[in-house]
């Protein structure tokens, strides 16, 4: 945090819990029994796809080459309709949780997602179905304090990249620039994600991350804490679980969208549109029954809700404008009244 604190678990502690390495034997008896088991046949992959990806994400930490083993894919993640296949990208705060939100209540999903595979993985836990997928994500959302103890009791389930670092992400967070396996998620189907205006993107974040633990929303304290958060992010870019990663790593899996050579989200849905923009998304793939729900389900984690950017201070709006000025020109929004 900027400033202020609080008593939960701090994301070092819980990943120093749970990042143990394994000795150097071991990884070298699940390769030689991986490559023997490849000679005889093919390996069938396990369904659902998150036991899939829950084992490629083992191998990595183990420190083992996927290409190397030549691990053959399984279109069965595939939908019913031969095809289709559709991933969502989930970039922070574009609206990201209503659309995961959507496709967690139905048993059979729209699309494939990260944050779909990781609630699927403590559903089997607990010994839940698919059903309940949807009430079990909406519950761990009510609130920060809510979703916090959620994520501390829970955080075997999530994979976190990359391993045995202080800023690594959620996977499902994660830009493609940052793992293979990201990469390779994204790469095999068609992809959708949702983009924002960058400033307005920014400010969310802020009001959720820094501004709860500020003594005033006041423009000018806003502005001190714009500006540290901003050089902080010059040293650390993927804080806080990637939160502040600008869209263009997302998309392209490059810091500079001009120099990208990959485009892993191939539809653009736009959060200034987004109700609409993806009703016409699920009535293409013939999922019309697929909607997004009434009410933001992170309303409530944010402080400073009647401040808006245009209250802000040309100062702040600019520093912002210059950090993410890489989504302004990539992706066609307007640059913000800097006067």
């Amino acid at each position: 945090r900027i400033s202020g604190d609080t008593n939960a678990p701090r994301p070092e502690q819980w990943t120093q819990a749970t990042t143990r390495q394994p000795p150097m034997w071991f990884a070298f008896f699940v390769f030689v029994t991986v490559l023997a088991t490849l000679a005889e046949r093919p390996v069938e992959v396990l369904e659902p796809p998150l036991l899939r990806h829950g084992f490629e994400m083992e191998l990595l930490q183990l420190g083992l080459d996927l290409k190397d083993l030549q691990v053959q894919r399984s279109s069965d993640d595939r939908r019913s309709d031969p095809g289709q296949c559709l991933r969502f990208m989930h970039i922070p705060k574009t609206g990201g949780t209503s659309i995961d939100a959507a496709n967690m209540h139905h048993a059979v999903p729209a699309f494939d997602s990260l944050m779909r595979e990781t609630y699927k993985r403590i559903a089997v836990a607990r010994n839940l179905t698919d059903a309940d997928l949807g009430s079990l994500y909406e519950d761990s959302h009510v609130s920060r304090v809510v979703y916090e103890v959620w994520f501390a009791e829970n955080l075997r389930f999530y994979h976190m990249i990359p391993p045995n670092v202080t800023d690594q992400c959620e996977d499902l967070h994660t830009p493609p620039s940052r793992s293979p396996l990201i990469q390779e998620y994204y790469s095999a189907c068609r992809t959708f994600c949702s983009l924002r205006d960058p400033l307005e993107r920014f400010w969310s974040a802020y009001r959720m991350e820094i501004a709860p633990f500020q003594r005033s929303c006041d423009p000018h304290i806003i502005e001190t804490g714009i500006l540290e958060i901003l050089q902080l992010l010059r040293t650390i870019p993927y804080l806080d679980w990637c939160i502040w990663t600008p869209q263009v790593e997302f998309v392209y899996g490059n810091q500079k969208w001009s120099s990208a050579t990959e485009q892993y989200c191939t539809r653009w849905l736009r959060q200034e549109n987004l109700t609409a923009e993806f009703d016409e998304l699920m009535a293409e793939i013939g999922r019309s029954d697929v909607k997004l729900p009434a009410e933001e389900l992170m309303a409530s984690w944010s402080a400073c809700r009647n401040v808006t950017t245009n209250d802000l201070t040309p100062a702040s709006r600019k520093a912002v404008y210059d950090f993410y000025k890489e989504d302004y020109e990539a992706f066609g929004y307007s640059p913000p009244q800097l006067s």
